[in-house]
């Protein structure tokens, strides 16, 4: 099991999210890990998930204020500012694989 070669600092770091109600009521490590993982790479397959702990705490918006990106070279993932955001407010992501010709709240 990886999850028991991880530290005992970064276990408890993990173990502090939460779940989604659908992966059941009692605490487990794929509920959490499915509950708060990011795309890294969207190409519609599961085969490139992480979770990356303050990127996860981001909420999600259909109009998102900020989009994120993962370094490959350096693993680390970017959150970027898509318009500006004042002090206070809240950054938002969009949870959602982006789509070819996806909907961007503008009305035509």
């Amino acid at each position: 099991d990886a999850f028991q070669t991880v530290d005992e600092n970064s276990k408890r770091c993990f173990l502090d999210f939460t779940q989604a109600p659908i992966y059941g009521t009692d605490q487990n490590i794929a509920g959490i890990f499915w509950t708060n993982c990011i795309d890294m790479e969207p190409n519609n397959d599961d085969s490139d998930m992480c979770m990356f702990p303050l990127t996860c705490l981001l909420n999600h918006s259909c109009k998102p204020t900020a989009v994120w990106k993962y370094m490959r070279t350096s693993k680390q993932i970017m959150t970027c500012a898509k318009c500006e955001i004042a002090e206070g407010e809240e950054v938002l992501v969009s949870y959602l694989r982006p789509e070819p010709h996806a909907y961007d709240g503008k009305t035509f």
